[in-house]
């Protein structure tokens, strides 16, 4: 008989901003504490900018719309600040970026899939462990098409 590891997906329940740093309590009792010049954009944000935040993905993500910033909790676990923004432009190309709907289970991968979401949804730049792939994806990508 083996035994399979489970990997548990931390999950955020709440945010708090300072001045100076951004805390998140997780959904397991655990408090994320890390300085806000790791996100330049939540850094340079008005109080009421910061104060306007979602969480995305069932807690996964947290997206601030009004100054378009999205921290994923298992970055901020990663002790993961922001990538520069010339950086990710430059990278953005090789980046294969996985969307799956706030409310749905299957990740998209394929911009010319029809089910590709474009609005509430959450983003992983790696291969989700968890929730099945999109085979209208698969096939595109099977066919060169994406």
């Amino acid at each position: 008989m083996s035994i399979s590891e489970v990997e548990a997906v931390p999950l955020a329940m709440d945010v708090e901003t300072s001045e100076d740093e951004l805390t998140v309590s997780l959904a397991d009792g655990r408090r994320i504490s890390v300085p806000l010049v790791w996100f330049p954009r939540l850094l340079n944000a008005s109080t009421d900018e910061r104060a306007e935040y979602r969480l995305i993905g069932g807690g996964e993500g947290i997206h601030w719309p009004r100054i378009d910033e999205d921290i994923s909790v298992a970055g901020l676990l990663r002790g993961a600040p922001a990538r520069r923004r010339e950086n990710q432009m430059n990278d953005r190309a090789s980046v294969v970026e996985y969307r799956r709907p706030d409310h749905g289970e299957t990740w998209h991968w394929c911009s010319r899939c029809s089910f590709y979401p474009t609005e509430n949804y959450f983003v992983r730049t790696s291969k989700p462990g968890g929730g099945p792939l999109c085979n209208e994806c698969t096939a595109k990508s099977t066919a060169g098409q994406c």
